[in-house]
């Protein structure tokens, strides 16, 4: 038998503003991830959760003029099960 190496994904949300709407829990899974991925225009919210971890990777470089909107989604979920399929802890 062989063994899997399972991620975890944690998924949370910023609120409209990021500074007074996100909570504790969200906050902790944003630091404590291994890897976070994130798709925000807020330029605060933006370097908040830069500075919760600097392994933030936004996904916003995936559109592109003329691509099709389901080819960018799944080329970001392709991202981010790579980090699970990989044993990352994701949010």
């Amino acid at each position: 038998m062989t063994s899997r190496v399972r991620g975890l994904l944690a998924v949370v949300g910023t609120g409209i503003r990021a500074g007074l709407q996100l909570t504790p829990e969200a906050q902790q899974r944003i630091s404590r991830a291994d890897e976070v991925f994130y798709l925000v225009t807020e330029p605060a919210t933006v370097a908040l959760i830069e500075e919760l971890n600097p392994n933030a990777m936004s996904l916003a470089d995936f559109y592109q003029p003329r691509k099709l909107r389901h080819e960018t989604y799944r080329e970001m979920a392709d991202v981010i099960m790579g980090a699970l399929r990989a044993g990352k802890n994701v949010c």
